[in-house]
């Protein structure tokens, strides 16, 4: 092999090491960084197509439970919350980019993260991914009980009811409280305001 032939192999030798590196590098080394920057929102948006589990109270009422919207590979899950502010505090929020809550501190358990080995059967076979559902400790009754209390209320208020011998929380309530079914809507409105509003 002459020279010039065995300088240009080499070089295209250290291409193809340079390439390799750098692709591994982004792939296996710093997929962890890349997952978690802010500016990434694919895993945010792979999590909507995944049925995120129910949440309930401890009295079997339905808190949080995901819907699903559009057909194919359009097909995505939204998340609704039927009792709307009675629980908006402590269950917090899931839409797309806004997490919030039990929901986000529970995300891995809602979207089915817990359980490494059920996701890869589900995504062999197929199948939709679907999460595990969640009981709370928070009572429904008692929870309406005490925001009724607060809203006779003049001034906003809190209240948080703890079982001493076990440290379950059964009420978490507070005033004024919010709809997080309105969150969609109000982040819509703040992200597009109208035509002439003063810069913020």
């Amino acid at each position: 092999m002459n020279r010039p032939i065995a300088r240009l192999y080499a070089f295209v030798l250290l291409l193809f090491a340079l390439l390799v590196a750098f692709t591994s590098n982004w792939a296996v080394f710093a997929a962890d960084d890349l997952e978690t920057k802010a500016e990434n929102k694919r895993p945010l948006l792979e999590q909507q197509k995944i049925k995120r589990g129910e949440i309930r109270s401890a009295d079997g009422e339905l808190l949080a439970v995901s819907e699903p919207v559009g057909k194919g590979e359009q097909k995505r899950f939204v998340r609704s919350y039927p009792t709307g502010e009675l629980f908006g505090h402590p269950v917090g929020y899931s839409f797309i980019d806004q997490i919030a809550g039990i929901e986000r501190s529970e995300n891995d358990v809602l979207v089915g993260k817990e359980n490494e080995f059920a996701t890869i059967i589900e995504q062999l076979t197929g199948s939709t991914e679907e999460g595990s559902d969640l009981t709370l400790t928070l009572d429904a009754g008692a929870q309406r009980l005490a925001t009724d209390l607060l809203s006779r209320q003049s001034s906003p208020g809190a209240v948080v009811a703890i079982e001493v011998k076990t440290g379950a929380i059964g009420v978490m309530a507070s005033t004024p409280g919010y709809d997080p079914n309105l969150i969609p809507g109000l982040s819509a409105e703040l992200n597009n305001p109208p035509p002439g509003t003063p810069p913020v």
